[in-house]
């Protein structure tokens, strides 16, 4: 069962970080060692976010838990990304000016997930700046750019279908916002997302 707690989002994300930096290594262990770096690199994201656990969470659930779902991640979701890259930017950083003539369709646009936004954003005078962070940017070997954003969210026993409908209708304008963002900085029309 997943771990409810809230840091278990943080601690979730910052494996998946890992094992995206350390993928080029961890491919080239055999399959027990490459099992006990990914396991170390689970416990790395656990004890990263130490100071944020509460008493009642458990780190062995943690690890537990990520254990399952990562033990296939590696091979059944990363490596496919790896193997199609050209180029991989993890935690991609991105700020932009939206400039005056592109305000009102930039604010039309965008105007419900500024609502719920966690990246900052200041509108004032006749710019807007816009700042935040992608999870991770591929460049892949065709030429397409693809944003991948890693969610935690539960399924609470719904179907996956409908899991991954709700994903998408709660996460839109996010996704949408990195296809802009992500889009300007690689100097693109067309930027895939993936939840």
């Amino acid at each position: 069962e997943r771990p409810s707690a809230n840091v278990f989002g943080t601690v979730m994300h910052r494996a998946f970080e890992l094992l995206i930096t350390r993928y080029e290594y961890l491919m080239s262990l055999e399959l027990s060692e490459r099992e006990k770096e990914v396991q170390g690199s689970i416990y790395q994201a656990i004890l990263e976010q130490e100071e944020e656990l509460r008493a009642s969470d458990s780190p062995e659930d943690f690890a537990t838990y990520l254990k399952k779902i990562l033990g296939t991640y590696l091979e059944t979701v990363i490596k496919p990304i790896m193997d199609s890259a050209e180029e991989v930017y993890p935690e991609y950083s991105f700020s932009f000016y939206v400039s005056k003539e592109e305000r009102e369709g930039f604010l039309d646009t965008f105007a419900t997930y500024f609502k719920e936004a966690k990246e900052p954003i200041e509108i004032g005078g006749q710019e807007i700046l816009v700042n935040g962070q992608a999870d991770l940017v591929v460049k892949h070997k065709d030429g397409t750019i693809k944003v991948y954003d890693y969610k935690s969210d539960s399924r609470n026993g719904k179907a996956l279908k409908e899991f991954e409908e709700s994903l998408e209708k709660k996460y839109k304008g996010q996704l949408a916002l990195y296809q802009y963002a992500i889009g300007k900085a690689f100097g693109v029309e067309k930027v895939d997302t993936e939840l």
